[in-house]
């Protein structure tokens, strides 16, 4: 609708003036696979976001405790002091001793015999227990062949009884560093001036720019290693940890390798997916290259009425989603993963797969872009005397994942198959 007057800052359109340049570059990249090469850059114009006033960011972490305790010896029926496990393990199925007090009641999940914890923990990898409680019989349990878990189900205490012990669970430090991105374009003069058919060349080379630079942040997002304090010319420089590399050091568990031959039946599928979904929300939102699209496109179509709904349009782009038991998978093809395909060595025989091969599923609400300084686009970069023009864009930046445990990776899929064949 016309608009009277002068206009200014405040009147245009809701959602027509970009607010920053990483919501330009969500503009720029619309649905096409040409060119919507950086979507997890994209997108993080939308994401939870928070500026950090140190290149340094910290922050603490702590799970739901399962109060489940691992045996590491056998039982007898009556044996009163019990070793279990003293580490949590990556999994986080399983506690240690200290996650217990006198008076919490136990399950062995082996034989339902319920045990009452007789004293508090002096030990991390030891308890003392009353056996045969609530009307059950004392049984041994041969920890290697069984189901070695006694889990919490509640506490029993006398009447008139003082207050049992306190229980603390401390939360987990994690830290990652932002990394310096800069890339730059520059002209000369006369060539500023001359008149091309193609356009006008100075915002061209803005935009090709600004598309290089944000293909740069996004290999570093996904591929980079884990975070580094490095010298370079005798400063200190930062490399930020990948996302992959977040998941590999939080939940290495969650890193799925395809089976020998890389074909996937729903069977493989409902195993995979139930153990993506354990933590974290109903969603995971999926990065992953055509091929591994294609082989869930043919697990579904071999094996069962699973639904995949396509042509939908979530966060601005066109993804597929994947409807399982146990979650949703919005699956995004990712450009350039496509880029990143398998082929034949050098010696024509060995065959070998990349990244198109590879699916990572993040649960976007344990996401978050952190910077110290945004996507800036520094106008003036010439240095004194230059016949020409210089400019570029720069951000400091990084991304923070929460619980490593609510996202996951599946690696060397190559195509479907029927169940059993």
């Amino acid at each position: 609708m016309p608009i009277l007057g002068m206009r200014n800052d405040e009147q245009w359109i809701t959602n027509q003036r970009p607010q920053n340049w990483r919501e330009t570059i969500l503009m720029l990249y619309p649905n096409s696979s040409e060119l919507a090469k950086a979507p997890l850059t994209a997108l993080t114009s939308m994401m939870k976001s928070e500026s950090t006033d140190d290149p340094v960011f910290h922050w603490f972490e702590k799970h739901l405790q399962t109060r489940r305790l691992a045996l590491t010896a056998d039982i007898t029926n009556s044996a009163t002091s019990i070793s279990v496990n003293a580490n949590a393990g990556a999994s986080k199925d399983f506690d240690n001793a200290f996650s217990v007090k006198a008076g919490d009641m136990l399950l062995a999940e082996q034989t339902g015999e319920i045990m009452r914890v007789s004293a508090d923990p002096s030990a991390n990898n030891a308890i003392t227990v009353t056996r045969a409680q609530a009307g059950t019989s004392g049984t041994a349990i041969t920890f290697a062949s069984s189901n070695p878990y006694l889990t919490v189900i509640g506490s029993a205490y006398e009447e008139g009884s003082l207050a049992p012990s306190g229980i603390n669970f401390d939360p987990v430090e994690v830290y990652n560093y932002t990394q310096i991105f800069r890339s730059a374009l520059e002209i000369t003069r006369t060539a500023e001036k001359t008149r091309l058919r193609t356009g006008d060349q100075v915002k061209e080379a803005k935009r090709e720019c600004l598309e290089y630079f944000s293909i740069d942040m996004e290999r570093a997002f996904w591929f980079n290693g884990g975070k580094t304090l490095v010298t370079i010319n005798s400063k200190p420089a930062r490399l930020t940890a990948g996302i992959i590399k977040q998941i590999t050091d939080g939940a290495p568990s969650n890193i799925v390798t395809a089976p020998a031959d890389g074909l996937i039946d729903m069977d493989w599928l409902e195993e995979k997916t139930q153990q993506l979904f354990k933590y974290g929300s109903s969603e995971k939102l999926c990065f992953g290259g055509n091929a591994v699209l294609a082989a869930f496109q043919s697990a579904v179509r071999k094996n069962s009425s699973y639904q995949i709904t396509t042509g939908l349009k979530e966060y601005g782009m066109r993804v597929s989603r994947f409807v399982t038991p146990f979650g949703e998978i919005v699956f995004k093809t990712h450009p350039l993963f496509n880029q990143m395909a398998g082929g034949t060595a050098n010696d024509g025989t060995t065959a070998f797969l990349g990244k198109a091969n590879n699916a990572y599923f993040l649960d976007m609400a344990n996401v978050r872009y952190r910077y110290v300084t945004d996507v800036q686009y520094q106008k003036d970069l010439t240095p004194v005397g230059l016949d020409g023009m210089k400019s570029g864009y720069i951000a400091e930046c990084g991304l923070e994942l929460h619980h490593a445990l609510t996202h996951g990776a599946w690696i060397g899929v190559k195509g479907g198959k029927a169940d059993g064949a």
